[in-house]
């Protein structure tokens, strides 16, 4: 009976070309799906809008933003997944709702997004720090500053008011030692950007920094019954100017950057505002990835500041780089993997949940930019099958999906337009429409590692395995040899740009006779189109019970190739009497000495 209802809802459904002449809607439909990347700049006075519109398109799998938002209140974790898997996207909805109902949370949530800052190209550990710190101090002052700034009912002063029961005299003390707390943070700031000219981290010029708290002080003494506990202004600036001249004299403001005196300003910060805890949500962790040890500093900082009450999460891209001495389950105790939240083949069961949530994607952005038509997903394409193999593309990574989708319409308007003459435009997109779309995809991956030699031999090799097996699986033993591989250059830059993906953790063998476990990946769908759906060279396996009784005896070796690859760069050396390929690095002595560490004859010619 539900299956015969829904189909007589999608017969009543409007298709595209009902639309086809109506130029609004033309417009509207690319803007539903043409803004895909969730960044937004706290700092602008459009963000709240910004994020307004986030939650109204949000889809929440798996509930993995209630989970955020529940255990950033008293711990810390890490976020795994692709570029696309919606971090970011999860981090601004957390931090919003967190900051929102502070009264209830009693925490303070700020969000750090690491490719903001700026580093020398010589950047030491103690250089590193300060100029961490100063973000960190900046990202407060302007994060708390548009909190209290805002206008609307349930804005942060009425938060914290209610914090300390309506008792209007302790609250009104405990917003001016904020705000004289605050504008040390910016006088920081201030001096020093100035100290290190090159790292331009300024967000707020001293004239807005006077407007904005001007601003706070106008809407703070417009709700307080006691006019006598009114906040001046010029009692600020007042305080500002000698906070200022005493933090330059002799650069005093340098103490402030020192990582444990940071760390005894945030705990008073949140003393001050009676918080239980205060949690930084670090977000693009990856744009240290290619900087020497920026990564590895970053860590030592984050693991000095981290324990009660200051909590970190961080948004972690899989193999693009490590978070170093910050251990997973220990300082960093939660986790929420994107990465195997939508897997197609999985089963049956998540086949259907991620068709489920790709319908759902679709429908809140036609119900957000295109409300006054009468459509849903079914209207954008000829059948289900169509918009499945979209879904099936995509790998479960949302950014990917919605790209398609924009370059599929794209190409469903240029046909309209060529059969407008003839009145036989296509009613929706169609297999064509989405084949093309899925090619352009995957080529636009492939020559975004055209100039990554490494990468692309590894890639080659790796295919190369899956046409012999006939198989678009495969699985690699996991061991300490072979995570050091996966950690490799090489294989990052495949795994970032979404070339192949992990597709299940920590399975057994298939004989099950031993120990040894395994991890399984797959090439990607849409870069490898033309090979498993053209010339037929792999099938490419949407079936779970394909991966568990096949791939699962596919085990590829990646040692051979990245040896190939050592020995070309000259990092690797093989003995010209066994043969054995020894790395000139972890074998310096016997390098050195010309003696092979296998068979102690020489290992070349002199």
């Amino acid at each position: 009976m539900d299956e015969v209802a829904n189909i007589a809802r999608r017969n009543k459904m409007k298709k595209l070309r009902d639309y086809s002449n109506n130029k609004n809607f033309i417009e509207n439909i690319r803007t539903a799906f043409t803004t895909l990347k969730d960044d937004v700049s706290l700092e602008l006075n459009t963000s709240r809008q910004a994020i307004k519109e986030l939650k109204e398109l949000h889809v929440d799998n798996n509930n993995y933003l209630s989970k955020l938002i529940q255990n950033s209140k008293k711990s810390s974790g890490i976020i795994y997944g692709e570029r696309g898997t919606g971090k970011t996207h999860l981090f601004l909805l957390a931090n919003e709702e967190i900051n929102s109902k502070i009264s209830e949370h009693k925490v303070l949530s700020i969000y750090l997004n690491l490719k903001e800052i700026s580093f020398p190209k010589e950047t030491d550990t103690e250089l590193f720090n300060r100029i961490y710190s100063i973000h960190i101090y900046e990202q407060i002052y302007s994060q708390l500053i548009r909190l209290l700034r805002d206008k609307e009912a349930s804005n942060l002063l009425e938060q914290i008011k209610l914090i300390f029961s309506k008792e209007e005299k302790e609250f009104i003390k405990r917003i001016r030692r904020c705000l004289l707390k605050l504008i040390d943070f910016k006088n920081v700031c201030f001096w020093g950007n100035k100290e290190f000219q090159n790292i331009d981290t300024g967000i707020i010029s001293k004239e807005s920094s006077s407007k904005y708290l001007e601003e706070i002080c106008e809407i703070l003494n417009a709700r307080i019954d006691n006019k006598k506990l009114s906040i001046s202004y010029e009692e600020l600036e007042k305080y500002s100017k000698e906070s200022s001249d005493k933090l330059s004299k002799q650069s005093s403001f340098i103490s402030y950057l020192n990582v444990n005196e940071v760390k005894k300003n945030l705990v008073e910060l949140s003393n001050i505002l009676e918080l239980n805890s205060i949690t930084f949500y670090i977000d693009e962790w990856e744009k240290l990835y290619n900087i020497s040890k920026l990564q590895e500093y970053s860590a030592s900082y984050i693991d000095k500041l981290n324990g009660n009450p200051i909590y970190f999460w961080i948004a972690y891209v899989p193999w693009r780089g490590s978070l170093y001495n910050l251990v997973a389950g220990a300082d960093l105790p939660h986790n929420i993997n994107l990465d195997t939240s939508l897997i197609f083949e999985e089963s049956i069961k998540d086949k259907q949940k991620c068709l489920v949530y790709f319908k759902e994607f679709i429908n809140k952005r036609i119900g957000k930019y295109i409300v006054d038509y009468n459509l849903d997903y079914s209207s954008l394409f000829v059948s289900d099958k169509v918009f499945e193999q979209l879904v099936i593309s995509s790998m479960g990574n949302s950014r990917e999906f919605g790209l398609m989708l924009v370059e599929s319409i794209d190409n469903w308007i240029i046909d309209t337009q060529k059969e407008i003459v003839t009145h036989n435009s296509p009613k929706a997109i169609g297999l064509n429409i989405v084949k093309k779309s899925i090619i352009t995809n995957g080529n636009t991956k492939k020559r975004n590692i055209e100039k990554y030699e490494n990468s692309l031999k590894l890639l080659r090799d790796i295919e190369k395995f899956c046409f012999e097996k006939e198989s678009s699986h495969f699985a690699i033993i996991i061991n300490k040899d072979t995570i050091e591989m996966l950690n490799r250059d090489e294989f990052s830059e495949l795994f970032y740009q979404r070339l192949i993906h992990l597709r299940k953790r920590d399975v057994a063998e298939k004989d099950g006779q031993t120990e040894i476990r395994l991890n399984i990946y797959s090439v990607d769908y849409s870069s490898t189109y033309n090979f498993h759906k053209n010339k037929k060279k792999f099938s490419f396996f949407l079936n779970g019970n394909e991966i568990h009784n096949k791939a699962r005896r596919y085990v590829y070796t990646p040692s051979n190739i990245l040896q190939n690859i050592d020995i070309m760069e000259g990092e690797s050396f093989k003995c010209k009497n066994c043969k054995t390929v020894i790395n000139i690095k972890k074998a310096k002595m016997a390098w050195e000495k010309n003696t092979c560490p296998n068979c102690w004859e020489k290992l070349y010619n002199d």
